[in-house]
């Protein structure tokens, strides 16, 4: 009979602690089970998240909440035959979250259109369902008392999450951490588990609730696609050895198929809705440069990412919701400090895992109860980092806090044994001294990061607030001086949105889009050769956008160069021919020319396009060309 994943002496050290020293405030830290814990759990996330209730729709929540024809329409048929957005525009038809889309249909449903506060609401109730939901697999793990609890305070309050449940579209990554620790939680009772008593839930039952819960978290982000791998870990990891003649195999791939027909179920219905087997998602290389780089930089570059991301989990400063454009440079080799770093932490991550994976499927040895536990929180770690890595396939972008919300969990974990290993009464000599601060230790830490994440929910209050932080915190970011330019633009701060326009174009160049829109504040403030060369330098990166063309012909009109305005206006009808404004433009410089003929034709099709209010003119263009036509020729 193998032994369980529960490391029996951390279990027998946590429960006799040791009076006056670290071992036992760790002890006092982490003496609440059941309800009090749970209840713990959940006022310190409300109180570290409370910013939250003045928050408002913010970045993304703009389109994929508050414009989202799916969430406004709340039909479940529909949001389960359509990708994430729907047919809107914006969308990205290779991705499909019908569950994560019909819990914001809910909301809508119950609280009404433009209840941001109550999204974010829900947001944290999510996030505080996750943290004990996860506290629960690490339960049925076995994992000694003070490491869990540890790893539940660190999860439940690490401001790299702040992103997640800040930000409504980050619900995706809390549904599918949730109903993912809820599936690998049930699996655990499908069957016995050796130093657990008897379940309370049929093993059958506990299976296909399993099953239906990996519905759900596949459902709500493609990062769930780990969870599958996690529960066939989690089998060979934990499950004891077969008895007697019981069939071993057989038996576990019976309680493994419910699994296996909800992860067809899933394929069957995404395929359904996204029209393709194999959907590649768009990727903008605005948003995830690595799709413009080939060979050795490309992965060497991502492999640096790991690095990157091991900094945010073990120090999470500079916290930023962008990191495009100039943040993340291309590495220069595989030989280059950050990506070596990150080699060596995903080959660490992979020796952890693999190795008892293959002892058990090849040889049929069950790890001990030590290696057990540390593989699987390493597993828990490295295979949802995989799917968000690009290494395995690009991603939408190329970096975002938000991603490490499930990988995070492995993270917490291993930090949570370690903890308990260092306050371990069997620690002596300099190690015992070490471990009289450990308590200290792990109460400052989830101090610091209680209060950073409070200060980082400040963040989301609304879009200037939030771009200004990214500024701060990562000022070499494009898309956050371009998002901050247009947020200021709106509020009519027309100097200090041209400023970091023209910031995001130096960061990133070819971002056409900066340039136009600075062109069009400038043009709007009446400086209209800057103008000009702002709108130059758009038409340039983006020479088939009829807007850019088009304003770039006004800018020139106003500066009386009629020729090349004319031959701008031509470009935009070319890039679009349903442009009214350009017809509009277009039709006031030829009357200003006195060409009556062409200026009747493009006022025609102005007020064809919708500008009724250019009738008048058109019949003073017509009444021109007559009196033209019957005027006596020379």
């Amino acid at each position: 009979m193998s032994p369980p994943l529960r490391n029996r002496s951390s279990s027998r050290r946590s429960r006799s602690p040791r009076q006056g020293s670290a071992g036992g405030l760790l002890d006092h830290l982490t003496n609440l089970e059941g309800w009090p814990l749970a209840l713990l759990i959940a006022l310190l996330i409300a109180l570290c998240h409370s910013p939250l209730r003045r928050a408002g729709f913010v970045l993304d929540d703009h389109a994929l909440v508050e414009a989202n024809p799916l969430v406004a329409r709340a039909d479940l048929v529909e949001i389960f035959t359509q990708p994430w957005g729907g047919q809107s525009v914006w969308a990205d038809p290779s991705l499909y979250r019908p569950v994560t889309i019909a819990s914001l249909a809910l909301e809508r449903k119950l609280f009404g259109a433009g209840r941001a506060e109550l999204h974010h609401g829900s947001n944290v109730v999510l996030h505080a369902l996750a943290t004990l939901a996860f506290l629960w697999l690490a339960v049925r793990l076995g994992v000694a008392r003070r490491a869990r609890v540890a790893a539940a305070l660190l999860f439940a309050l690490h401001p790299v999450h702040v992103e997640a449940v800040a930000g409504l579209v980050g619900r995706a990554e809390i549904l599918a951490a949730l109903f993912g620790f809820v599936a690998l939680a049930l699996l655990t009772h499908a069957g016995p588990w050796e130093g657990k008593p008897p379940s309370a839930v049929a093993p059958r039952v506990a299976a296909w609730t399993s099953a239906a819960a990996l519905f759900l978290s596949l459902g709500s982000k493609e990062i769930a696609f780990a969870v599958p791998i996690l529960m066939v870990a989690l089998e060979l990891l934990g499950r004891p050895a077969a008895r007697g003649g019981e069939s071993g195999w057989v038996t576990r791939a019976g309680a493994l198929a419910p699994a296996a027909l909800a992860l067809v179920a899933h394929y069957l219905l995404r395929v359904n809705a996204v029209g393709s087997f194999l959907p590649q998602q768009e990727v903008q290389p605005a948003q995830n440069p690595l799709v413009e780089l080939g060979g050795e930089a490309r992965l060497a570059t991502a492999v640096g990412l790991v690095t990157r991301y091991a900094r945010l989990l073990f120090v999470p400063v500079r916290l930023a919701a962008d990191y495009t454009g100039a943040v993340i440079q291309p590495e220069r080799g595989l030989l280059a400090p950050r990506a070596l770093a990150g080699a060596l932490l995903l080959v660490v991550a992979a020796a952890v895992v693999i190795p008892p994976l293959v002892a058990r499927i090849a040889r049929g040895r069950v790890p001990s109860a030590a290696q057990a536990q540390v593989a699987f929180a390493a597993a828990l770690f490295f295979f949802p980092y995989l799917v968000i890595s690009n290494l395995v396939f690009p991603v939408g972008a190329i970096m975002a806090e938000r991603f490490l919300y499930l990988p995070s969990a492995g993270f917490c974990l291993l930090v949570g044994m370690a903890f308990d290993a260092m306050a371990s009464t069997r620690a002596v000599g300099s190690l015992r001294l070490a471990s009289q601060w450990v308590g200290w230790i792990l109460l400052l830490l989830v101090l610091a990061y209680g209060m950073r994440t409070w200060a980082r929910c400040l963040d989301w209050r609304d879009d200037a607030t939030l771009f200004r932080a990214a500024v701060h915190a990562q000022p070499r970011s494009a898309r956050a001086h371009y998002l901050l330019g247009l947020t200021l633009a709106a509020q009519g701060d027309l100097d200090n949105a041209a400023a970091h326009l023209r910031r995001a174009a130096q960061l990133l160049p070819g971002f056409g889009s900066a340039w136009f829109e600075l062109g069009r504040i400038r043009g709007t403030q009446g400086r209209y050769e800057e103008a000009e060369a702002a709108l130059r330098n758009a038409t340039r990166e983006l020479p088939l956008y009829g807007p850019a063309h088009y304003n770039l012909g006004v800018a020139l009109a106003l500066r009386g160069r009629s020729l090349e305005a004319e031959r701008a206006f031509r470009k935009a009808l070319v890039c679009d021919s349903r442009h009214a404004g350009a017809w509009a433009a277009w039709a006031e410089l030829l009357s200003r020319q006195g060409r009556w003929a062409e200026a009747s034709v493009a006022y025609e099709r102005a007020v064809a396009l919708g500008r009724r209010d250019l009738e008048p003119r058109l019949e003073a263009a017509r009444s021109a060309l007559a009196r033209e036509a019957s005027a006596p020729g020379p």
